[in-house]
């Protein structure tokens, strides 16, 4: 028996739209937000041990994957805010540099204190 061309992509536009709808059901978790480093770093901690925890179980069920979804978000959120902060340490370090090339020590105090204060919370 032949399938029509027609009744094939009438199957396929619909496996397509329900799929694509699928997507929509799922992808509308925020996550806990992370508005500085001390925050992300706290997500991080409370996050990867639930993280940690569902994946021991070794076998996944419906609920653990919806559990595990629902906290990647904050997960995602947390080292956004982690690289934006990484970035700005990068930033501090390269201006202590220059200054300490340049002989300029008031800003090698202002940017290696900002520098230090942060790196302090990633090193801790």
């Amino acid at each position: 028996m032949r399938i029509p061309a027609v009744a094939t992509l009438l199957f396929t536009s619909c496996l397509l739209a329900t799929h694509a709808l699928a997507d929509d059901a799922i992808d509308h978790f925020k996550g806990e937000p992370a508005p500085s480093l001390q925050a992300a770093l706290a997500n991080l901690a409370a996050y990867n041990p639930q993280l940690q925890a569902l994946l021991a179980k070794g076998q996944l069920d419906n609920a653990d994957m919806m559990a595990i979804h629902q906290l990647t978000y904050t997960l995602e959120n947390a080292l956004a805010r982690l690289d934006d902060e990484v970035d700005l340490l990068e930033e501090a370090l390269e201006a202590v540099h220059k200054a300490s090339e340049n002989a300029d020590p008031a800003t090698v105090l202002e940017q290696g204190r900002i520098y230090l204060d942060k790196a302090s919370l990633i090193t801790r």
